[in-house]
């Protein structure tokens, strides 16, 4: 068994600087697959603190605030960025032309996403999130002191529009865009298996490829070495160090990277069927209270 260890809560502020450049120290702390692109990017509307891009290629941009300076104005602030770029496709493709020149042979797809790193939120911010046209993800952060001076910040995520099924503004692109042909094989099983299941639909957004019983119960990403298949599992019933499951203590997803020369084993294979059954029951992409 692991030691415990208990940090004490610090007193002390940090500047907005501070708490980016520890999260681009390490940004998978944040999520899975995000990869820093630049920092401080100016734009015609004004500074994007970090640019990134996550693991369906899609560039993020990543903002950070003191505690009480997040609030509606700075939210209008943050939808002006995204609009400044998805008003003229000139700006996307400069936007593009970066992120190419700072990560090669990334598939870079057209959706941008906010993340937003504050000390905290409203409740009207939150729910004004959810009419914004492109993904907000919202964590906010608590400081924690190691002996000496050190201080140890501490991100929780507290909202995430992307994990909200909704009906895109434009349609998706046709499946066979959406996937790369080194893994045509892999996905060919895949999609084999998911279409075997009994009433199963298998279908495409703009980002990904789910398949749906009751609920969704899988999504599929493409990334440039490996497929990320999501599975809505039980978190206390499964572990397998193959099965990663999100950094958020109450998520239900886990994570299994498939490569391209891999196969859809019968584990792979007992896991999905095993998603499909959880959703189906009822099981949510939030644990339930212990």
């Amino acid at each position: 068994m692991c030691a415990l260890r208990v940090l004490r809560e610090a007193d002390e502020q940090i500047l907005e600087k501070d708490l980016q450049n520890a999260m681009e120290a390490d940004l998978h702390v944040l999520e899975a697959g995000l990869e820093k692109v630049d920092s401080e990017v100016r734009i015609g509307t004004g500074r994007i603190d970090t640019l990134a891009i996550d693991a369906a290629g899609r560039p993020t941009f990543i903002e950070y605030k003191r505690p009480g300076t997040f609030d509606h104005n700075a939210l209008i602030q943050l939808m002006d960025y995204v609009s400044w770029f998805l008003r003229d496709p000139a700006h996307f493709a400069v936007l593009r032309e970066l992120i190419a020149a700072k990560i090669k042979d990334q598939k870079i797809r057209d959706e941008i996403r906010l993340i937003l790193v504050v000390a905290d939120v409203s409740e009207r911010v939150k729910n004004a999130c959810f009419v914004i046209n492109c993904p907000v993800v919202i964590f906010t952060y608590s400081l924690s002191k190691l002996e000496g001076s050190d201080l140890v910040v501490v991100p929780k995520e507290v909202l995430n529009t992307s994990e909200v099924d909704s009906i895109p503004n434009s349609p998706p692109p046709p499946v066979e865009e959406m996937v790369p042909t080194e893994f045509d094989k892999v996905w060919g099983e895949l999609e084999a298996y998911l279409r075997s299941m009994p009433s199963v639909e298998v279908y495409n957004t703009r980002i990904d490829i789910r398949a749906s019983s009751r609920k969704v119960f899988a999504r599929v990403i493409f990334q440039r070495r490996y497929v990320i298949l999501r599975l809505l599992l039980d978190r206390g019933k499964i572990n397998d160090p193959r099965l990663t499951f999100d950094r958020r203590e109450d998520s239900n997803f886990a994570n299994v990277r498939i490569g391209p020369s891999d196969t859809i084993d019968d584990q792979i294979k007992k896991w999905i069927s095993l998603s499909r059954d959880y959703a189906d029951a009822g099981g949510s992409y939030f644990a339930p209270p212990q």
